[in-house]
């Protein structure tokens, strides 16, 4: 816990630039806000921090979706898939 917030790490299952997926539950309700902070294990940059909420969760994984991204944010998470998608195939 960092403050009033709590911190979680886990990893993305699946990423896109409407949302992501995590591997790891979460204990909040669907609607509830949320921030993501997107690291590659490759980069040294400090992270994207991105606006979200829940969309669903299940015992294993949780789903999230953007929202009230800045045109910079959506900027840089298309340059993140781009080096996913790059570094993939």
């Amino acid at each position: 816990m960092l403050g009033s917030e709590i911190v979680l790490r886990a990893p993305i299952a699946d990423l896109s630039q409407g949302g992501c997926r995590i591997a790891r539950p979460l204990g909040t309700q669907p609607g509830e806000p949320c921030t993501v902070v997107l690291e590659l294990a490759a980069s040294t940059d400090p992270g994207l921090p991105l606006s979200a909420e829940l969309v669903r969760r299940s015992q294993t994984s949780a789903a999230l979706r953007f929202v009230d991204l800045a045109p910079e944010q959506r900027r840089e998470l298309r340059t993140h898939l781009h080096r996913l998608h790059g570094s993939a195939g």
